[in-house]
């Protein structure tokens, strides 16, 4: 892979100067994987909250901290907000990220909970959903093995201190709000940016892979029942998490180097999502259409079991592919 290779280097140059970075070039380096040991810092100058003066990043992360101040404990929380606390802390907690051990420990699941309420307090219009919980995994096992703490292992790697938790925890919740901007009419009342992506993942799955959507159609298969968390946790209950932190590599990129459109309607990182789900249908093709109607559902909704061996070249390859369809596919009078 001599391009991202060719581009880390890139990435670590640029981080090793004192001058401002171009974040729109450096994005298009980032979008084929972050060097992993500067993986923390590039993921905070892609969303905004780290330059190269130190007063940014310690200004974003004490305008989180304002936030939690002024929020309050959300075990006390009243009305709306203490429901919404119920959902996060004591129904959807408990089942988060079962198989790493890392996630189950008191700090990091205090952190995890705690910026989601802070999200979803700053952002009534929103809310917190099921699938938003998911999406912190990748982030703060990314924030946290900076400091040398690995949220696979099965018992801790590093003792952090209570500011370094209070940093990972305000890294995260920033890097958590910047996708989810770009995703914005995906997580308010009726979740109508999801179900348009269900509807353009239909369409382009029979414009990239016709056989596929053809074999779909005819045993009966609607992707609406299987795609619908594809889109609300973006893939990372179907890879592995060291996929999902490089797919974040590429997605805050995205963010970072092209903006986002506010309705997702037609631009983006949505349409690109779209994308990268129809590419990973395509490339699952030969399989997909060998199955009946029960065994393409128990399939597509048990994909972390194909994945689970798949390389970061896997998933560049994927990208990369689905980079190319969505400009050869992604206009209005495509898929919609």
């Amino acid at each position: 892979m001599p391009s991202q290779i060719t581009n880390q280097g890139r990435i670590r140059d640029l981080l090793s100067t004192d001058e401002q970075i171009d974040i729109v070039r450096f994005a298009g380096y980032c979008w084929s994987g972050a060097p992993p040991e500067c993986r923390p810092s590039v993921w905070r100058r892609l969303i905004g909250i780290e330059s190269h003066t130190p007063d940014l990043l310690s200004n974003s992360r004490q305008q989180y901290y304002r936030h939690v101040e002024r929020i309050g404990d959300p075990s006390i929380a009243v009305g709306p907000d203490q429901a919404t606390w119920h959902q996060i802390y004591d129904l959807d907690l408990p089942r988060n990220a079962p198989n790493l051990a890392g996630m189950q420990t008191p700090p990091v699941r205090k952190l995890v909970a705690r910026l989601l309420f802070v999200w979803a307090v700053r952002h009534p219009a929103c809310g917190y959903v099921q699938g938003v919980m998911d999406l912190a995994t990748p982030l703060v096992s990314t924030f946290s093995a900076h400091h040398g703490y690995s949220v696979e292992a099965d018992e801790p790697t590093a003792e952090l201190s209570d500011l370094q938790w209070r940093e990972v925890e305000a890294d995260s919740f920033f890097a958590l709000q910047n996708l989810l901007d770009a995703f914005q009419d995906a997580y308010t009342t009726s979740q109508p940016g999801i179900q348009r992506m269900v509807r353009q993942l239909n369409r382009a799955v029979n414009l990239v892979a016709p056989e596929v959507g053809k074999h779909l159609q005819e045993v009966g298969v609607d992707l609406l029942h299987v795609s619908f968390r594809w889109m609300n946790c973006l893939l990372v209950r179907e890879l592995p998490l060291r996929l999902c932190v490089r797919l974040f590599d590429t997605y805050l990129a995205e963010i970072a180097e092209v903006g986002f459109s506010v309705s997702g309607a037609q631009s983006g990182l949505p349409l690109f999502h779209v994308f990268v789900c129809a590419a990973l249908l395509a490339r699952l093709g030969s399989e997909i259409i060998t199955k009946d109607f029960q065994e393409s559902i128990r399939m597509l909704q048990n994909l972390r079991s194909l994945t689970e061996s798949w390389t970061d070249e896997d998933m560049s390859v994927l990208l990369a592919q689905a980079h190319q369809w969505r400009h050869q596919y992604g206009s209005p009078g495509h898929i919609g």
